[in-house]
């Protein structure tokens, strides 16, 4: 599961920062794996219902995939404080 954390938490940062539809390229990058990985792992996020992914267009969280990448996010910055 973890790694379908770090890829909610990418996919959350990226649409946050940039106001749109991530693109798998960014995800790669962010991540530094391969396109490929990353459209592998979209698809098990589409059926997880955590992300729209449209192949060629790009992805973005679903309301489901935004709760949980942000409950994500806040567990591990509070970690972080207190570690």
């Amino acid at each position: 599961m973890e790694r379908v954390e770090e890829y909610l938490e990418a996919i959350l940062d990226i649409q946050n920062q940039e106001k749109r539809i991530v693109r798998t390229s960014d995800i790669a990058k962010r991540l530094n794996v391969k396109p490929s990985s990353v459209t592998e792992m979209l698809l098990k996020l589409r059926d997880m219902g955590y992300v729209e992914y449209i192949p060629y267009r790009g992805e973005m969280l679903t309301e489901k995939g935004r709760e949980i990448a942000e409950r994500i996010k806040k567990y591990y910055i509070g970690k972080t404080k207190f570690n």
